[in-house]
């Protein structure tokens, strides 16, 4: 593994997160898998229906308020997250980092991998700005910034998509 920010293989990724090592901490690398979350994102996510709604973290308002994203729930992650139960942030996040360098055998990589993951799959499937919304990453282009709004059955159906491989 480089030391360098990259997406994991679908041989790599299924086999760590399948390891017993990860098991207190599995549901929380898969939301990052799944939704591309930054590992501070993951304290306030929760489920609302067929999304995952989460701060924001980068973005805020011109009046400083929070800013959320929505993000719809890939077919493939109800497979290995229960969406019906509260999503529960029950470790300092160092220490999830800490895991996830330890089993992962290299003190170069980071959870940010899972992002990077997540990002490179769905650019195979969908518009790069479409991606950038459910990254919460916002497009450099005036359009995307302020007049460009997606509706929840649009998202939903580019999700959808979208084939994680795990």
């Amino acid at each position: 593994m480089s030391s360098f920010l990259e997406a994991l293989s679908s041989c790599i990724l299924k086999g760590l997160l399948l390891l017993p090592e990860f098991e207190p901490y599995r549901k929380l690398l898969l939301l990052q898998y799944y939704f591309g979350l930054r590992p501070f994102e993951l304290t306030d996510a929760r489920f609302e229906g067929d999304f995952l709604i989460a701060l924001n973290a980068k973005h805020k308002t011109s009046d400083g308020d929070k800013v959320y994203k929505k993000i719809p729930i890939p077919k493939q992650a109800r497979k290995y997250i229960n969406v019906n139960e509260p999503i529960d942030c029950n470790c300092a996040l160092d220490t999830l980092n800490r895991v996830f360098k330890r089993v992962m055998q290299d003190k170069e990589v980071a959870q940010y991998f899972l992002r990077h993951t997540f990002a490179t799959t769905c650019v195979q499937y969908v518009r790069p700005d479409i991606v950038d919304t459910w990254m919460g990453d916002s497009s450099e282009r005036l359009v995307g910034r302020v007049y460009t709004h997606f509706p929840d059955k649009f998202m939903t159906k580019q999700m959808d998509l979208v084939q994680f491989e795990f």
